[in-house]
């Protein structure tokens, strides 16, 4: 008898959990499609309660860290990616959203942490936006010759992007570089940059 009811408790144990996942599933999906739909209050509540069934799950802290964000709430989003990263530490995503929005918040060398370590993860990938990201971050606190470097990255990356351009000839004009300067908003003009 004893053996059959501790079977019964294991089984039921096991169901519950399977529960709660299938639980933290189904509000992670719902959760997706309402941020998708822009319908924020209904995403919060489906991420929360997927964090609450599974705590242990990175993506859900980082959708509602996103959730945050969108709300000009900085510093929950920073905190949900922290989760995010600590649970998963190769979640670039986590760390290029905690660098914007360290950013936003005016914290540039944790911001350009962040994007560092986007950059390190994402390799291969490389993304011009990062490097972009970062050579405001550097140009910000009066590191010009390393947001230039970031500038001329993100321009080998993806050489249309026009703002890149126009960034770069503000940082070479604030080096003094009026020729440099001149050449990078002609570029930026000619691709639609006024």
């Amino acid at each position: 008898m004893n053996k059959k009811l501790n079977l019964f408790f294991t089984i039921l144990f096991v169901s519950s959990i399977n529960c709660s996942s299938n639980k933290a599933d189904y509000d992670i999906y719902q959760g997706e499609k309402a941020f998708k739909n822009n319908d924020l209050n209904s995403a919060f509540i489906h991420f929360s309660n997927a964090i609450e069934l599974d705590p242990k799950n990175a993506g859900s802290y980082y959708m509602r860290g996103k959730i945050f964000a969108k709300r000009n709430e900085y510093l929950e989003a920073i905190a949900d990616y922290t989760k995010a990263i600590k649970l998963k530490p190769s979640y670039y995503q986590a760390y290029y959203n905690r660098g914007i929005a360290y950013s936003v918040l005016g914290d540039l060398k944790k911001a350009i942490a962040d994007y560092t370590k986007t950059i390190t993860l994402e390799y291969p990938d490389r993304d011009a936006n990062t490097y972009q990201l970062r050579a405001i971050a550097y140009y910000r606190i009066g590191e010009n010759l390393n947001a230039i470097t970031d500038y001329t990255e993100a321009i080998a990356l993806d050489s249309k992007n026009g703002a890149v351009f126009y960034n770069r000839g503000l940082t070479y004009k604030a080096l003094g570089k009026a020729k440099e300067a001149e050449a990078d908003f002609a570029i930026a003009k000619a691709i639609g940059i006024k």
